[in-house]
C-alpha cells in the first residue's frame, strides 16, 4: 500500500526510479514530446494513421531510458504501477540482452529482410524478400505478449494492492491493450491473457 496524500504518492514514485536506477544500474526518465527518437519512431511506422495517441497517451521504454508523455507521478498510484511496469523491461532486457528487442518486434521486424529486394534484384531472392513485407501485418507476436504480461503483472500488483481498478476494469483495459491496434493486435487468443489477470486478481484475495 502507498501513502495516501498525492505528495507521499510523488515521493514513492521518485523513489521507485532511485530504486530502479540503483538496481539497474541505467534507469533514465525522459519528457517524450521533446524527444526526436520518440517523434520518429511516430513518423516512420505510421503510428498517426493507427495510434495517434502515441505521443500523448503512451508511456515507451527503449534501452534503459522511459519517454513519458507527462511527468510521472502527476497521476498518483497509478504513474508508480507506470514505473514498475517499465522497470520490469529494463530489467528482462538486461537478463536477455541484445536479442530482446528483435524478438519484441518479431515477427514485424522480418519486415527488414525486404530491403534485400534492392540488393539483390535477380529471382527468386528478390521476390522472398519483397513477400517480407506481409511479416508488417497484425500478427500474434508472443514474445512481446510474455514481456508486456511481465510488466502489467508488476504494475497491476501496485493497482490491486491500492484499490485503484477491479477485475473487469483491469480485463476490459488489458483486452484493448493485447487485442487491440495500440500494440498491433499482438495477441490473437484473449483467454490465456484473461486467465493470467483472472490469476493476479486470485493471488491478492488469498493474501
Amino acid at each position: 500500500m502507498t501513502t495516501g496524500s498525492a505528495d507521499g504518492v510523488r515521493r514513492e514514485v521518485k523513489r521507485a526510479i532511485q530504486d530502479a536506477r540503483d538496481n539497474l544500474g541505467q534507469f533514465e526518465v525522459l519528457p517524450k514530446r521533446d524527444s526526436w527518437l520518440m517523434w520518429t519512431l511516430y513518423a516512420i511506422s505510421f503510428m498517426w494513421i493507427w495510434n495517434r495517441r502515441f505521443m500523448t497517451h503512451f508511456v515507451t521504454t527503449i534501452g534503459s531510458t522511459v519517454y513519458s508523455p507527462w511527468e510521472l507521478g502527476e497521476r498518483g498510484v497509478l504513474d508508480l504501477a507506470i514505473v514498475v511496469h517499465e522497470a520490469q523491461h529494463v530489467y528482462d532486457k538486461k537478463a536477455i540482452g541484445p536479442l530482446w528487442f528483435p524478438a519484441y518486434l518479431f515477427p514485424q521486424v522480418l519486415a527488414l529482410l525486404s530491403l534485400v529486394a534492392m540488393a539483390t534484384p535477380w529471382y527468386p531472392p528478390a521476390i522472398w524478400s519483397l513477400l517480407a513485407i506481409a511479416a508488417l501485418g497484425p500478427w500474434p507476436a508472443p514474445f512481446r505478449v510474455w514481456a508486456e504480461l511481465r510488466g502489467y503483472a508488476e504494475g497491476y500488483d501496485v493497482l490491486i494492492s491500492n484499490h485503484v481498478t477491479d477485475e473487469r476494469a483491469a480485463k476490459a483495459h488489458l483486452q484493448r491493450i493485447f487485442c487491440g491496434w495500440a500494440y498491433w493486435k499482438m495477441s490473437w487468443r484473449w483467454k490465456p491473457i484473461h486467465d493470467k489477470i483472472t490469476g493476479w486478481f486470485a493471488e491478492h484475495r488469498d493474501c
